[in-house]
């Protein structure tokens, strides 16, 4: 009896064959006798369910079941129903009528099992089966006690029952008999139609509804059929791309850090393995990219293959789930498929994005059988890979933190690197690449103003729009092309800017007056920032007072500026404050810099005190060099962002550096 399911119909309840963890039993009397605590001695039977106890008793089961009850032994029977309606109303009448009773449909996956765990309890079982399912079998019949057909209801039974409820007789049509009826059509037409000919009008329209149903259940199913007979004839047919790219290669690359040392290595690695200077085993192989959509993960594994000269294949868990109807085998399946093609094209770099997408074994109760077989066997087939001579394996996600640790062991995707958001030393080589008509002196603004904000994809869309606006105007592209497309329009009112314009100057000075040159300056407004200053590469102090000070009175100098120069200072410099009172107020009350040697709390007067002293000095530095901050400040409102090699130049011309 292989392929058959159980179903517990009665509720509306299912629940699969081989679920040990469930009593089926106990689910089906539930189910069944739902209400049987409210049912009295003589239960009310709705006109459907009063004809199919008519049909019951003629069948003979009610006696059958009554024997059986008596003798106080459990029996199990097979019942023939017709339409699925029908049987609907039978089990709820036996539902009314009997206790101790579970019912069951015969259909894909049904166990006879179930049926010996209801006698175990002392139960009786029926097994129902509508005219769509297949056949009871000879094990089946040789299981059960008998076969009891309810299909054998007439139309002068309705008739009666339609007679009684009208008062007078009633011929009801030869083509509508019970077993032919929708669940509960009898009782609905019975409730809402004036007479028996709107009653017999209210039974078609129900039969006519069903109908439809059913014919739209099969075209459905059909179609399913049809989609998944395509997908398993795509799967057969598949075909994993073997790429071999040529460029860009990763020293053409910028922005990669440490994976990018590291894919030098490998290069240089696999030349002296090809040279028979080394074997595979000193070889890396594994690596895992991090970072946020964007950052150009597939790109770096792309130019790492073109590098290392090897041929590519990219994939990723979409992908492998895609090859199927999304079942667990599928995936699995597809997984393999990219790992075997791998191993029969060496050497060749394999490239799996969306790593992050398998969760850890585990970490979740719900659905972790369906995972677990899935990380199992990508765990396998990255130790058999990775121990196969001329695979690399490099895997990208956007976040580490829910990868199964396993993933991450020595021997696997052991080599983890963090692919962050450009600098802007890195945006200008990407600008660069994507537009190298642009002079470094249109690229460097946009690439400052930008640093940490936009990823290469961003900067690769940034010079299309600007080509796009070239295009149209017929000329060549222009810096003016970038800054439209890339920086936002400015909404702020002249006075707002300039003032930003002064602050940001203001700091600027403080370390082009030491001779320092900050990285980049900017009166971009970006959220609650109006504009910001970029200080230079700082080394490590002694951690002296006088340290400690001189990296205070930068941050002061933007409200000096304000100060004296528009005679008045904004709430613009709030943020500045909070920082140079947490310095100060660690020298007063913790570092033993200040009046005590005891760690402690600071007092809010001296570190009052001594913010004014270094606030003084700020503002004596600004009048020094007020006519330097308002050209600077001039600078900075034409051109918005001002970068290193722009700040040094102005410092040169004013003998600053």
């Amino acid at each position: 009896m292989a392929n058959r399911s159980m179903r517990i119909v009665a509720g509306g309840i299912e629940v699969p064959a081989d679920d040990d963890d469930l009593d089926f039993h106990d689910m089906a009397s539930d189910a069944f006798h739902d209400d049987e605590d409210d049912v009295p001695a003589s239960p009310a039977l709705r006109a459907s369910q009063r004809l199919a106890q008519v049909v019951l008793e003629r069948s003979g089961f009610l006696a059958a079941h009554s024997v059986r009850q008596e003798l106080g032994v459990p029996g199990i029977w097979l019942m023939e129903c017709g339409h699925d309606g029908w049987t609907n109303t039978v089990v709820s009448t036996l539902g009314k009528l009997l206790r101790g009773l579970d019912q069951y449909q015969f259909g894909k996956g049904f166990s006879p099992d179930t049926l010996v765990r209801a006698i175990d309890v002392g139960r009786h079982a029926i097994v129902t089966r509508d005219d769509q399912d297949e056949e009871f079998d000879d094990e089946a019949r040789d299981f059960t006690l008998g076969t009891f057909d309810v299909r054998i209801g007439t139309t002068d039974d309705v008739a009666a029952i339609v007679s009684e409820h009208y008062g007078r007789n009633v011929q009801w049509p030869a083509d509508l008999p019970p077993h032919g009826m929708p669940y509960r059509a009898l009782d609905y037409a019975l409730t809402y139609a004036a007479d028996p000919t709107h009653a017999e009008r209210l039974v078609r329209v129900q039969i006519e509804h069903e109908e439809r149903k059913r014919s739209e259940a099969m075209r459905l199913r059909a179609e399913e059929r049809a989609k998944e007979a395509e997908r398993n004839a795509a799967r057969k047919g598949a075909k994993i791309d073997i790429l071999r790219p040529t460029s860009p290669r990763v020293e053409d690359l910028a922005g990669y850090g440490a994976a990018a040392e590291w894919a030098s290595d490998l290069v240089a690695d696999i030349a002296a393995y090809r040279a028979g200077e080394i074997g595979w085993g000193e070889v890396d192989t594994g690596a895992l990219l991090v970072g946020p959509p964007g950052t150009g993960k597939t790109l770096f594994a792309a130019a790492l293959a073109a590098s290392c000269g090897l041929p590519m294949i990219s994939s990723s868990f979409a992908q492998w789930a895609a090859a199927g109807a999304s079942y667990q085998s599928d995936t699995i399946k597809a997984m393999r498929l990219a790992f075997e093609t791998a191993a029969a094209n060496l050497p060749l770099l394999l490239f799996i994005d969306e790593i992050d997408s398998l969760p850890r074994r585990g970490a979740s109760s719900r659905h972790d059988d369906y995972w677990r077989p899935i990380v199992n066997a990508l765990l396998e087939l990255l130790d058999g890979t990775l121990r196969t001579e001329g695979i690399v394996v490099v895997a990208a996600c956007n976040d580490a933190s829910g990868l199964d640790p396993a993933l991450l062991r020595s021997g696997r995707l052991d080599r983890r690197f963090e692919i962050g958001l450009p600098d802007a030393q890195a945006l200008a080589k990407i600008f660069a690449h994507h537009a190298p008509d642009l002079p470094s002196s249109a690229i460097e603004p946009v690439a400052t103003a930008l640093a940490g904000s936009a990823s290469g994809a961003d900067v690769a869309r940034f010079a299309r729009e600007a080509k796009r606006i070239a295009r149209r105007a017929k000329r060549p592209i222009a810096g003016s092309d970038i800054l439209q497309v890339a920086m936002p329009p400015e909404t702020r009112t002249a006075a707002v800017v300039w003032r930003t314009a002064i602050h940001e100057a203001g700091h600027a000075m403080a370390y082009l007056a030491t001779g320092r040159v900050p990285l980049a300056m900017s009166i971009i407004s970006a959220g609650v920032a109006g504009g910001y200053v970029e200080g230079p590469r700082e080394t490590l102090t002694e951690q002296r007072l006088v340290d400690l000070e001189g990296m205070v009175l930068p941050m002061l100098c933007g409200r000096a500026a304000e100060d004296v120069i528009l005679g008045e200072a904004s709430a613009g410099a709030v943020g500045d404050l909070e920082r140079a009172t947490n310095v100060l107020a660690a020298v007063e009350g913790g570092l033993g810099l200040g009046g005590y040697l005891t760690s402690g709390g600071p007092d809010r007067a001296s570190v009052e005190a001594r913010i004014r002293r270094v606030y003084g000095e700020a503002l004596m530095m600004v009048i020094r060099h007020r006519i330097a901050i308002l050209d600077l400040a001039r600078l900075a409102v034409e051109r918005r962002v001002l970068g290193e090699d722009a700040l040094r130049k102005f410092a040169n011309e004013r003998g600053l550096a």
